[in-house]
């Protein structure tokens, strides 16, 4: 709120201009493409700018903000985070200077981009991919893609310019000042500027050197960085697991990456029916705030069973990438992630294609729980196997599992236990004493909640990949 009244307040007046005419087409564009990725409130302000000019003019006469706000009934803080999105997205310039009773401000509307531009930008398409779906999308695509002509069987004749109205240089430089004159009355319309994902969210030096290893040309790396930068913001893919997706799409008869078969990876991945399901995340809960959602989560996770430490578990593993997840672990317990850690924790990823957050308890058990100073790549991997062809896709569902590897190790322990307790029993009478190996008398560690300094750390990470994230809004 406070930040939106200094950008804007009601009292600062507006005059809107028009960059370039408008056709049927630019108005289809925006509510079919443009609309779903905007938003209809940001949609509702361009519209609402729109009907300030008269329908022969190209600037509107000075109005009022409060006069804005009140027709769209619409608050200071609603508008502004309207009018970014259609600055973002290449559909509104804004203009502003000081005066005496405040500021003054000029919206230049920018026509959207024709059909065939929208699909070509990749950010824009896969905004819209993700807003409406593949089967909408596809739909999307037949209504304004035109049908290629073909011209195989035909020969053409069609004359060329010059061949039809000649010209003369005599007859150009005798008219050059006029030219020049009805030349200086117009612009070329601003188009909508080609949406960029770039950010420092995306470490590309270290994610280039994650790929010497792939042998792919260096060209192709760089003409996707754009792509890439997309989908890291679109989908929160980390450096790791960008490797992870290009390594599965390298054709390496050209030495090329598939950016078909990439995207297609991508979507799959994070648009699968075997997707993490929260109990937040239902459409019924969407109407509450943050808190009551935690609140709604921790108590849908005790009535089913789950202890204080164990939800404490869950929670956090919702919340972070693996290797982050990890790095804390080993830092908290003093260590260090290991290169042999990175790369069992990449080869989980990628072969056994489990949830984040189901990975995420599986390093918590193998770190914790068994309190082994090392992620084991052979001994989780068997774990990760056996987790992937039960299709555990949750958090609770890993949970489950865990406490049932504990309370198995439990029954062997006991029965390895019991050889030994005969023994002592037939010695009773003995001065002699008799001590059990260490194996036998260490106790299986059970599910331990994350302890304050490991969660200060969560969130910690947490609060500067968000600070990444919006690094570009600010």
């Amino acid at each position: 709120m406070e930040r939106a009244l200094k950008q804007v307040k009601a009292k600062d007046s507006f005059v809107v201009r028009l960059s370039a005419p408008l056709n049927n087409t630019d108005f289809e564009v925006l509510n079919f493409l443009y609309q779903p990725v905007i938003g209809a409130h940001a949609y509702a302000l361009w519209m609402a700018l729109k009907a300030e000019l008269v329908e022969t003019q190209f600037e509107s006469t000075i109005s009022l903000h409060a006069e804005l706000f009140e027709r769209m009934d619409s608050s200071i803080p609603d508008f502004y985070n309207s009018r970014i999105k259609l600055e973002g997205i290449g559909l509104l310039k804004t203009f502003t200077k000081e005066v005496d009773y405040g500021r003054d401000f000029v919206y230049l509307l920018l026509p959207p981009s024709t059909p065939e531009k929208f699909f070509q930008d990749e950010l824009l398409s896969l905004l819209l991919l993700e807003k409406v779906g593949e089967k909408r999308f596809k739909r999307l695509i037949q209504r304004f893609a035109i049908p290629k002509f073909n011209a195989n069987e035909y020969h053409e004749i069609t004359k060329k310019f010059l061949d039809v109205y000649g010209f003369q240089s005599e007859r150009f430089q005798a008219q050059s000042e006029v030219l020049a004159e009805g030349k200086s009355h117009f612009y070329s319309a601003d188009e909508p500027k080609k949406a960029t994902a770039v950010s420092d969210s995306f470490d590309w030096t270290y994610f280039k050197g994650l790929l010497s290893g792939l042998y792919v040309e260096a060209s192709s790396i760089e003409n996707l960085k754009e792509t890439i930068y997309t989908w890291h913001h679109l989908y929160g893919i980390n450096e790791l697991e960008m490797r992870d997706f290009l390594s599965q799409s390298v054709d390496y008869v050209t030495n090329e990456i598939n950016q078909k078969e990439v995207e297609k990876n991508i979507y799959q991945a994070f648009h699968q029916e075997k997707q993490q399901e929260s109990v937040v995340n239902h459409s019924s809960e969407t109407s509450l705030s943050v808190e009551d959602k935690q609140k709604y989560r921790y108590n849908s996770l005790l009535l089913n069973g789950f202890s204080e430490g164990e939800i404490g578990v869950i929670v956090s593993s919702e919340s972070i990438a693996p290797m982050i997840f990890l790095e804390a672990i080993k830092n908290q317990k003093g260590g260090f992630v290991s290169r042999y850690e990175t790369w069992a924790v990449e080869s989980i990823k990628k072969n056994a294609n489990l949830p984040d957050a189901v990975i995420n308890v599986l390093i918590h058990y193998v770190l914790v729980a068994q309190g082994n100073a090392t992620f084991d790549q052979k001994y989780a991997e068997r774990i990760a196997n056996d987790w992937a062809q039960k299709q555990i896709s949750s958090p609770e569902m890993a949970m489950e599992k865990v406490k049932e590897l504990l309370q198995e190790k439990n029954a062997r322990q006991a029965k390895r236990n019991q050889p030994q307790a005969a023994y002592a029993r037939n010695k009773a009478g003995s001065n002699r004493k008799e001590s059990l190996p260490d194996w036998a008398n260490h106790e299986v560690v059970a599910e331990t909640p994350l302890t304050k300094e490991e969660e200060a750390y969560f969130e910690q990470r947490m609060k500067r990949l968000e600070t990444n994230n919006k690094g570009g809004e600010r």
